[in-house]
């Protein structure tokens, strides 16, 4: 819902230059909902799957437009080499080791 990333920008880190994702659409619908700032948030949101990052390179993959502040960053393929700090929160945990290690090398090719 984009909690951290808001909490970021609440601690003074600039709107405009923060990037929040989800795997679902619908939780970035209700971060807008439950934070009450669909027309002032600054932040680009997107929904995809991290695991999806090479498609994404072939032009396969969903974008998700409605939550994208800016056109040129609207999947995980339009952020590859231009991000400097990602913060993963509560998501390692979520999967297995040899899991956790693909999503570690996907989550490197972003900062590439």
């Amino acid at each position: 819902m984009g909690t951290d990333v808001r909490k970021a920008a609440q601690d003074g880190y600039p709107e405009e230059n923060l990037i929040g994702s989800d795997l679902h659409e619908e939780y970035l619908r209700l971060g807008y909902k439950l934070y009450g700032d669909e027309t002032t948030c600054k932040i680009n949101f997107f929904a995809a799957d991290i695991f999806d990052l090479n498609s994404e390179e072939d032009g396969n993959a969903a974008d998700s437009p409605l939550y994208s502040k800016s056109e040129s960053i609207a999947n995980l393929a339009g952020i590859k080499g231009k991000v400097t700090h990602i913060y993963t929160g509560l998501l390692f945990h979520l999967f297995e080791e040899s899991t956790q290690a693909q999503l570690a090398r996907c989550l490197a090719l972003l900062l590439l």
